[in-house]
């Protein structure tokens, strides 16, 4: 009884054909919301890009604000760029190395990278917003509105 629940429990195709099973069309509709999210991504480190030519107060925010603009733009498409590796690793190969797919170790690998990239240069950017709160010019703090005359007096 044990020997025939054993032999059920083990498939009887070799483990390599089950791998060529999986498509690629399904692989990119799991990871549409992901090229999605990086599309978005790509956007935002292209409005961050139109600051290139602003005043800043020293030299080295100005070259750490394109760096790192530069840096939030270019990481998801790195990750885009690893995705479409990783989608044809799959189609090509069609096989496992060490039981590993390749695919994703490469789309896994990719998208740490960036997004630790991304991450770093977004704190780095958020730095660099705070910092030039020292140094607004007079113009900020002349207002024709008095807005004391909206807060409530008791």
């Amino acid at each position: 009884m044990s020997r025939r629940l054993l032999e059920s429990l083990i498939p009887r195709e070799h483990p390599e054909s089950l791998v060529a099973q999986k498509r690629p069309e399904s692989l990119v509709a799991q990871e549409l919301p992901a090229v999605a999210l990086l599309a978005t991504w790509l956007i935002f480190g292209g409005l961050h890009l139109t600051a290139w030519n602003f005043p800043f107060v020293t030299e080295a925010e100005k070259i750490t604000w394109r760096l790192a603009s530069l840096v939030l733009t270019g990481a998801p498409l790195a990750m885009l760029i690893g995705l479409t590796i990783a989608l044809q690793l799959v189609t090509l190969l069609d096989r496992t190395v060490t039981g590993i797919d390749c695919s994703v170790i490469v789309a896994r690998g990719c998208f740490v990278l960036g997004s630790c990239a991304g991450l770093c240069s977004r704190l780095a950017l958020v730095g660099l917003m705070l910092a030039s709160l020292r140094a607004l010019p007079c113009s900020a703090y002349q207002t024709s509105i008095s807005w004391t005359a909206y807060v409530p007096h008791f």
